[in-house]
């Protein structure tokens, strides 16, 4: 009785684990908006062409607080982006991801990360910002000049550099923006560089900003059950996220300082932030802005100081692509100002929760089966076979504990009826049945209780891998990342627990017996709107339990045949 209320108990942990989860994407803790923040700006709603507000800056460096994202732009295409860059700023405000398409019926047209579109708004913004008295070299003042209003990289190429000019009409100071673009890489190396022709010395900072519309608000990605929204790691700083719907209009901006960090816009499979990997301080802020609008930001912490006729260079760079962890880890990498190898951790941003370690290894053994198979729902199978097969040895020992509690069940029968509602002498009687044939009633909660982290580690892999994204299986299942359209696996799903309940032992209250009878139904109910992938893992699982469990009373029955001879 005590190993079916376990197994019970196991059951509604994994039901209120995933509740849980659901209800914390939407309920993360934020950190503490306190008065020492900088305070966001009275600034205007955005305009019809999709101009964006944004916020003040500390020591009083006004940073403005609109972009035109309508302006003129230039087009760079590399072989995996293509991004269009605005002359008013010259900031990326749209970047398209060439190998990823938009969804399973657009799949000719590229998934657009960032999006100068109103109603999807996903931008970036840079410049500088002098002190009182000062130039400033911000987003919405400086028009650039290109060389040249389209840059393609041959295929001759590695990278193409794509350089942007601003003279100050004033001081004579020259601004020159540097995009530069990778084969194969969705990491951008970016440089401000001034040239300071002014009577006296430049003094202000360097910034950079995402500014994105709240999804639910704008119905992009509605119904994605990953982490929306901004999120920063700053140094030695733990990964932090702040929701969209915990940031506060007006309120104080939350504030992070530190060294070689980032900030960034997550999303389901995919991530923009910006990186500050040359060692200076840096400070993050995140604030909610006017029309459901959240910016993340990476500024300096202190205003650098340029001499009159002197060049300073501000060097960063931008991720905007996918989530896969070699690139994301790649993109972190620095070399301290002591000359040791440092990294960012960008990777953080591939958020599998709790049983991380877990996820990563099945990806790595997923992405092993991949490159023989091609396909990610063979790959599972084979994928839930090795996690069998590794946990062998502790569910042989469970399902033979079942399958002896299954025989035991007439003789424990016979106690209840001979002991009638004397419930103490039943349970003397039947904890010395079990010492008698060497059963121990907890044996068969392991399958149960060994298959709870594997099964919410896979899901929050398959939740958050972008291979899995529009990957196919067979026949109807065209996305393994998402819901069978048609129910049809979670219906088979729940018909192999139905028959897995055949060869467990029958629980001898019978009100947890009726409960057990409609385990499969909730499970097969929840699991309708599980990925495809999940659902096919659960399943692949059921049927090998089977046959594992088939196996094992044949060889009890064989033994106990072979004793009475």
């Amino acid at each position: 009785m005590q190993n079916n209320r376990l197994i019970l108990w196991a059951i509604f942990g994994l039901l209120a684990f995933m509740i849980f989860n659901k209800w914390q994407t939407v309920n993360l803790p934020v950190a503490p908006q306190t008065a020492e923040t900088a305070q966001v700006s009275q600034s205007i709603s955005p305009a019809a062409d999709g101009s964006v507000p944004a916020v003040n800056a500390p020591n009083t460096l006004a940073i403005p607080n609109v972009m035109a994202t309508q302006a003129k732009t230039i087009t760079v295409e590399t072989d995996v982006l293509s991004i269009n860059i605005t002359l008013a700023g010259g900031d990326i405000s749209d970047v398209k991801l060439l190998k990823y398409s938009e969804s399973l019926e657009k799949k000719d047209v590229p998934f657009a990360l960032l999006s100068s579109d109103p109603a999807r708004l996903f931008v970036s913004q840079t410049g500088l910002i002098g002190a009182t008295g000062q130039a400033n070299f911000s987003h919405n003042v400086t028009t650039f000049n290109a060389e040249k209003e389209h840059y393609t990289l041959a295929d001759s190429q590695d990278s193409i550099i794509v350089p942007m000019t601003y003279v100050d009409p004033d001081t004579g100071s020259i601004l020159t923006k540097i995009y530069e673009f990778k084969r194969g890489s969705y990491d951008i190396g970016f440089t401000q560089k001034l040239t300071n022709n002014a009577s006296a010395p430049w003094v202000g900072l360097n910034y950079l900003q995402l500014v994105q519309k709240d999804p639910k608000a704008s119905g992009h990605m509605v119904g994605a059950s990953s982490y929306t929204g901004p999120v920063f790691s700053m140094g030695e700083e733990t990964y932090k996220k702040i929701p969209f719907d915990k940031l506060i209009e007006n309120a104080p901006a939350i504030k992070q300082a530190g060294t070689y960090g980032w900030a960034a816009m997550i999303q389901q499979y995919f991530t923009s932030a910006w990186l500050a990997l040359d060692g200076s301080a840096h400070t993050v802020e995140v604030a909610k802005l006017p029309g459901d609008l959240a910016m993340v930001r990476l500024m300096d912490s202190a205003t650098v100081s340029v001499p009159v006729g002197a060049t300073h260079e501000f060097k960063n760079s931008l991720y905007t692509g996918p989530k896969i962890k070699k690139d994301l880890v790649a993109a972190g990498e620095y070399k301290a100002t002591d000359g040791k190898d440092g990294n960012a951790k960008l990777e953080l941003t591939l958020d599998y929760g709790w049983f991380s370690p877990i996820s990563a290894l099945m990806l790595i053994i997923l992405e092993f089966f991949h490159g023989f198979v091609g396909n990610y729902g063979w790959s599972i199978i084979l994928l839930t076979f090795t996690v069998k097969l590794i946990l062998y040895p502790f569910s042989e020992k469970g399902y033979r504990s079942m399958a002896k509690m299954r025989h035991l069940a007439p003789e424990m029968q016979r106690l209840k009826e001979l002991y009638g509602s004397d419930k103490q002498k039943i349970g003397q009687e039947t904890i010395a049945l079990y010492r008698k044939e060497k059963v121990n009633p907890m044996g068969g909660c392991w399958p149960m209780l060994i298959q709870i982290p594997i099964f919410i580690a896979l899901f929050w892999m398959l939740q958050e891998s972008v291979q899995l994204r529009q990957a196919p299986w067979i026949l109807w299942i065209h996305d393994l990342a998402i819901m069978d359209p048609y129910f049809i696996l979670p219906i088979i799903m729940c018909g192999t627990m139905f028959v897995q309940q055949m060869f467990n032992p029958p629980p001898p209250d019978p009100m947890q017996a009726k409960i057990m009878k409609f385990m499969p139904l909730v499970f097969g109910f929840m699991f309708l709107w599980f990925a495809s992938g999940i659902v096919l893992y659960w399943i692949v699982n059921n049927l090998l339990t089977i046959l594992q469990q088939w196996l094992i009373n044949r060889r009890i029955e064989a033994a106990e045949k072979k004793a009475k001879a």
